[in-house]
């Protein structure tokens, strides 16, 4: 598992979606001393549920850590369709801003096996994800699924940081019945 995170020195990009896969991945690099951060959460207007968990996921390990956030940018796309636009063009810009080494994805594989609702999950997590792309886009967790992060969040007894974050992709508070809050009650137990 990726628990000792090695990044290029200098300030860094992390992409923080309120998620647990991504609150994990802060409180790693956080918890390293080693950079300051810039985050960045992108929702949009029609699915906004998860900008209040990434927040508090901020407030959470900024003070349970000495983490410099130089920013916590968040963006709202007009629709689900447009979040990657608008993600890659907040990208570029706090890149220049900040001067960022590389950004960061707490982004996870799928289970190996099939969940309720398992035609709605991302395919591209199916397969083992490059670690390193283009060597400023840096996926730690290539190699591991959601399960594999909860043993992180028991190591580490970080039980609060996982309850302030939400993966279900449909409502909030949390459906209880789509791939997401299926996945995420395989891995941890609950979808909530």
């Amino acid at each position: 598992m990726a628990e000792e995170i090695k990044l290029p020195t200098g300030p860094i990009g992390i992409y923080l979606s309120g998620g647990s896969d991504s609150a994990i991945m802060f409180w790693l690099i956080a918890s390293q001393r080693q950079h300051d951060v810039v985050l960045l959460t992108v929702a949009s207007d029609d699915k906004k549920f998860n900008v209040t968990p990434a927040q508090e996921v901020v407030k959470w390990v900024k003070s349970n850590t000495s983490v410099i956030v130089l920013e916590h940018r968040v963006i709202l796309a007009p629709n689900l369709e447009s979040r990657k636009e608008y993600r890659d063009q907040a990208t570029d810009s706090l890149t220049k801003q900040w001067n960022l080494r590389c950004w960061v994805s707490g982004k996870t594989r799928n289970p190996d096996e099939k969940l309720l609702h398992h035609e709605q999950r991302k395919q591209d997590r199916d397969r083992l994800m490059p670690r390193v792309i283009h060597n400023h886009f840096y996926r730690p967790f290539h190699n591991i699924n959601k399960s594999q992060l909860a043993l992180l969040y028991e190591k580490y007894e970080l039980n609060r940081l996982h309850s302030l974050t939400v993966s279900c992709e449909t409502s909030y508070p949390p459906c209880g019945d789509c791939w997401w809050c299926a996945e995420r009650e395989w891995a941890f137990g609950n979808y909530v």
